[in-house]
């Protein structure tokens, strides 16, 4: 059959129906003006076991239709939970991810306060060697060992809690 008469029969299930019911309708009508009324009967009778036949059909319709279901409500249970399993996966991923990313945004301020540290250390140390060649007095040039020597200690911690 034609898909577009497939879906047209399935979305409209009142015109199948009255279909069927037309069909039943005019084979009654032709049953009464074909056979006389004692043969009604006996023709109307060679029917039942087809009923029968028909209606056994129809259960194992709805029962492979049962079983076709239930498969697939497993498949859909398994699919679920293949989905959970992946969802989990990924939260963990994100989690790590996260934790990555602010570990690297920690060391990259360490990095920017050494390297600001480094630059302000070599500005005192060129300060230094201009109070040194000009015979500056010793208070300056101590003053700015001190800060010297306190900038590196300030570097070197730094880098000791890098690594």
């Amino acid at each position: 059959m034609d898909e577009k008469i497939v879906k047209y029969i399935i979305n409209n299930p009142l015109r199948l129906a009255f279909g069927i019911f037309l069909i039943w309708i005019f084979s009654g009508i032709i049953i009464w003006f074909c056979f006389e009324s004692e043969k009604r009967g006996i023709f109307g009778d060679m029917f039942g076991a087809v009923n029968s036949l028909f209606s056994g059909f129809a259960l194992a319709g709805i029962i492979y239709t049962i079983l076709l279901q239930r498969e697939e409500l497993s498949l859909q249970r398994e699919e679920l939970r293949l989905t959970r399993d992946e969802m989990k996966r990924s939260a963990d991923a994100q989690e790590n991810a996260d934790k990555s990313f602010k570990e690297q945004v920690e060391l990259m301020y360490q990095s920017n306060v050494i390297a600001g540290k480094t630059s302000l250390l070599n500005t005192h140390l060129a300060k230094y060697e201009i109070l040194k060649k000009e015979n500056s007095s010793s208070i300056h040039r101590n003053f700015e060992t001190q800060r010297i020597e306190k900038l590196m200690q300030e570097i070197q911690e730094l880098t000791s809690k890098q690594t």
